[in-house]
């Protein structure tokens, strides 16, 4: 048997069809059409002629879970796996073979400045959320996708391309969406003044609002608009409902439930405007929260300027001895607000101990597992963020939560 160094370099071994067949590994309808296809009546010849380069190559495509392919020499002959074939559109046995001109149909002016680059300059290229419009179902769609492509070498010289495409169009089309709903709330509300909208992007920490709520934070509209600092914002709020709101929209973060609470602006001449902040949290494809959003509204006429005035009026029992500091009170209170459809009808009650103080709220039966959430996931968010409101007032407090239904643990 020869040894690698004693063949042509870059040339596979002669052979029989069915040796050369062995040389394409991968299962699949493309893998099998190349293993079947007639390549000697083809301007690649026979498959055991064909450079290793490209047989190595080829094997990586067919194995790779992602839409890749080749475009081999000066035609640019299309070699790929099945998702390459499913996300342009057409069947294995119409496109295999095909140069990318005729492939690529009227994309291809295009693809070919791309291509042409790579095979002059041996420059590789990526892209994210870039635009084609593909032939499917027999018609031009419109489809969205992260490329990269690279040269590939024989001999020293650049004889194909290898590209990779992951599809991107849900996530493009539902930030589209998104953002054509921002814009029709913000046209819908332009009329009134005491409504606005914001967007608060998390991993930046800036705030987009519309100059409504630009005016009741007396933060400039154009700098508002451009975005700022969420600080900005944070630093007008009344120091005591502070805690509320970070709560609820940490709540928001962490359950995926809308919320809505309201809180003391603080104005310029020290007077200050009741708001009702109501938004949602808007997670990436991967789960992570991206951006809580939503609108903000003036509800001073609303309002007394009592900071407890959220809370359900039978929270805490009259003359309870051991009632919890307003910062814990208010986390509850904003907790129950967030959560639960029927808060009239909660109860509470503290169980004193020696190491902590026992919260057992009394819930109807339908906000049960709105409070507790599946495999007690929204509990377990709950007593972590109890946990930290009760560090900043040298308490420990839990919280545990059953029906109505249940009777009164005297004990």
């Amino acid at each position: 048997m020869d040894s690698l160094d004693e063949r042509r370099p870059g040339v596979l071994p002669n052979g029989s069809p069915s040796a050369a067949s062995g040389l394409i590994h991968g299962t699949g309808e493309m893998a099998d059409l190349i293993r079947t296809y007639p390549w000697e009546t083809s301007i690649l010849g026979p498959i055991d002629r064909w450079p290793s380069s490209l047989i190595c190559m080829l094997n990586v495509v067919l194995g790779s879970p992602l839409a890749a392919a080749i475009y081999w020499g000066p035609s640019l002959i299309f070699l790929g796996n099945d998702e390459s074939v499913r996300m342009i559109g057409g069947r294995p046995s119409e496109v295999l073979a095909l140069p990318a001109e005729i492939l690529w149909g009227s994309e291809w002016p295009r693809i070919q400045v791309r291509l042409q680059a790579i095979l002059d300059t041996g420059e590789s290229f990526h892209g994210h959320d870039a635009c084609f419009a593909l032939p499917r179902a027999g018609k031009s769609n419109e489809i969205f996708v992260n490329y990269s492509v690279s040269p590939i070498y024989h001999d020293g010289l650049v004889a194909g391309v290898f590209r990779s495409l992951q599809e991107t169009t849900e996530s493009v089309l539902a930030m589209r969406a998104l953002a054509e709903s921002d814009a029709r709330l913000r046209m819908a509300l332009s009329a009134g003044k005491s409504v606005g909208v914001w967007d608060w992007h998390i991993h930046t920490n800036t705030v987009f609002s519309d100059e409504t709520v630009a005016s009741f934070y007396g933060i400039d509209p154009i700098a508002a608009a451009a975005g700022t600092s969420n600080l900005l914002y944070e630093r007008m709020v009344h120091k005591d409902d502070l805690v509320v709101l970070g709560d609820a929209i940490m709540a928001c973060i962490t359950t995926g439930v809308d919320f809505s609470v309201d809180y003391r602006v603080r104005q310029t001449d020290d007077s200050c405007r009741w708001i009702r902040s109501m938004g949602r949290c808007v997670y990436d494809e991967k789960g992570h929260a991206r951006r809580v959003t939503g609108v903000k509204l003036d509800v001073t006429g609303q309002r007394s300027e009592d900071p407890m005035a959220t809370l359900p009026r039978n929270l805490f029992p009259e003359g309870e001895a051991n009632a919890p500091p307003p910062a814990v009170s208010a986390f509850i209170a904003a907790t129950i607000n967030l959560l639960t459809e029927f808060p009239a009808e909660i109860k509470l009650r503290l169980v004193p101990g020696e190491n902590a103080t026992q919260i057992i709220l009394r819930v109807a039966e339908s906000d049960l597992g709105k409070l507790v959430g599946k495999g007690g996931r929204i509990i377990r968010s709950v007593r972590t963020l109890l946990y930290t409101v009760a560090a900043k007032c040298q308490h420990r407090f839990t919280i545990d939560v059953e029906s109505t239904t249940k009777p009164w643990d005297l004990r």
